[in-house]
């Protein structure tokens, strides 16, 4: 395993009334692991959330939620600022889907493709062009070459949805772009315990990808 720089970030996200910070999950690193492989990576950006609600709680996720569905991931792509707005964002990666079902929502939402989760892969260069040149310096960017910047990348922290599985999100819409998110990040996936509960119409069961609590399909219908 290659060394790889470490930057630690903090992501303040303002939805409901309590404060509570918690701390990434190392389930995370498997996928940085895997992807260190096949990339040449420069460095690796995770995140302390601060939250304004307890997140661990599903309920208060759900209640806070502008859309829940039932997804099947179709595919997955790299990081991208187009979406971003502020000096400390993060990039968001899209997130192909199939909806199964709207949980919660309008019947037009049967039609969403994408979704978007944040983190992923960018390289130096995109960073280079969407971070103010403070930052850039601050981060010790600024004088990598330019080669460098356009082949090495940065793995921004993210959750790893996989491909063909079953998935219940929570979502909301970013306040720029006609585009949704999974939010609170990982506290707000949820994924199908046993496939064969699809097929024989049985009760479905979700477990959260922080949390690992298991919740029933019908508490994500509001």
């Amino acid at each position: 395993m290659k060394k790889i720089l470490i930057i630690t970030l903090l992501s303040m996200l303002l939805i409901g009334c309590e404060n509570e910070t918690l701390k990434s999950e190392e389930v995370y690193d498997s996928e940085l692991e895997q992807q260190v492989e096949k990339r040449d990576y420069y460095g690796y950006q995770e995140f302390e959330y601060s939250w304004v609600y307890d997140v661990s709680d599903y309920t208060k996720v759900i209640d806070n939620a502008t859309k829940i569905l039932k997804v099947k991931v179709l595919d997955t792509g790299d990081g991208t600022f187009e979406f971003s707005s502020g000096v400390s964002a993060s990039p968001l990666s899209s997130v192909e889907v199939e909806v199964l079902e709207v949980l919660y929502g309008d019947n037009s939402d049967m039609d969403i493709t994408t979704v978007y989760k944040e983190g992923g892969d960018v390289t130096i260069e995109q960073m280079i062009d969407y971070y103010p040149s403070e930052k850039i310096e601050k981060m010790g960017l600024d004088d990598i070459s330019i080669e460098d910047a356009k082949n090495k990348y940065m793995a921004f922290e993210t959750i790893e949805l996989e491909k063909d599985n079953i998935y219940i999100l929570t979502l909301k819409k970013n306040d720029n772009e006609n585009i949704w998110f999974i939010t609170p990040s990982g506290y707000g996936v949820f994924k199908l315990n046993d496939i064969n509960t699809l097929e024989t119409n049985s009760n479905e069961t979700y477990t959260n990808f922080i949390t690992n609590k298991t919740v029933d399909i019908a508490e994500f219908r509001k």
